[in-house]
């Protein structure tokens, strides 16, 4: 799975999550999503290498660069973006 991430948090490009962060100020449930995923996806990917978007998202020194079990990590992943997509009126 590790390998299969791409994007701005797996290239610690923090000035590009900032302005993403900043384009979604004014629509605050879409702006949880996005940093409820992009911190599974630093949890994923490790924080090694990724310092900078991960102090941007409050994920230094939280121990994301542990592993977790695979199983309660994606069911963890799953149901919270199940969570955060009913909230916005979608389904998964």
């Amino acid at each position: 799975a590790q390998a299969a991430l791409t994007g701005p948090v797996v290239r610690d490009d923090a000035e590009t999550v900032a302005r993403h962060l900043r384009a979604l100020r004014n629509d605050e449930a879409t702006r949880r999503l996005y940093l409820l995923l992009a911190r599974d996806t630093l949890a994923l990917a490790g924080v090694t290498g990724r310092e900078g978007v991960a102090t941007l998202l409050g994920a230094a020194g939280r121990g994301t660069d542990q592993p977790r079990h695979a199983t309660s990590r994606h069911a963890s992943a799953a149901s919270r973006a199940t969570a955060a997509l009913g909230h916005l009126g979608a389904t998964a």
